[in-house]
């Protein structure tokens, strides 16, 4: 049986790899190429491959195999909808004063009290992992770990999708900052409705997001 830390290795490699689209959406997994690929043998390939089909990464096509999953255009706006559902509902037990204690500060785009330095031009890929701390820390307000879980689970499959929003929203970062600010000075209400604006706009911009992700499968490219 293989040991939990070997498991881990293989998620966490494995995962990484789906979620950024190093390996492209509708490529076949072959379990003995990964296992050779990560020096393992094909027990913890196969349970981590079951594991990522539970969180909707993989498909894993009966009697021929799995996959990784390619997100329809219907897909990725049921995901902004219920993002932005679960975290106006974690709000709400916010505004009535159900703030769970003993949580690290709310991720950080810029030090106190000046924002000057962090309004330089902050990387793709750092904008996603800022996003999915502030989604996080607000989704752990719920006092609900289904809402959490499905929160983390939601930033991994929008992961490489969120990579390009910038290419397609100028204003990406100083929305993100606003986010912040808001959540930092505890205006719960103009979260909410700022939060709204946030998916609206990532939501009427889907259709371009599946093209680019179409592009990227013809022409093997990926972030």
């Amino acid at each position: 049986m293989a040991t939990e830390v070997v498991i881990k290795r293989v998620y966490d490699q494995l995962k990484q790899q789906v979620m950024t689209y190093h390996i492209k959406p509708g490529t076949r997994l072959n379990i003995g190429h990964l296992a050779d690929d990560l020096g393992v043998s094909t027990t913890p390939v196969r349970e981590v491959l079951n594991r990522l089909v539970s969180e909707g990464l993989i498909d894993d096509v009966p009697q021929i195999g799995f996959f990784v999953h390619h997100p329809t255009e219907h897909e990725i706006r049921n995901l902004y909808d219920l993002n932005r559902l679960l975290l106006d509902w974690s709000l709400g037990a916010l505004r009535k004063g159900h703030l769970v204690t003993g949580l690290v500060r709310p991720p950080r785009l810029f030090p106190e009290p000046s924002p000057t330095e962090a309004e330089a031009q902050i990387q793709a890929e750092a904008l996603v992992q800022i996003t999915e701390q502030l989604f996080n820390h607000v989704a752990s307000q719920s006092h609900n770990r289904e809402i959490v879980r499905k929160i983390r689970n939601i930033n991994d499959r929008l992961h490489y999708i969120r990579l390009h929003e910038p290419d397609f929203l100028p204003n990406a970062q100083t929305e993100l900052l606003d986010l912040c600010r808001l959540y930092y000075q505890k205006n719960y209400r103009g979260l909410r409705d700022a939060l709204k604006t946030y998916h609206d706009a990532r939501t009427a911009l889907v259709e371009n997001l599946l093209t680019l992700i179409l592009s990227c499968e013809c022409t093997g490219k990926a972030s």
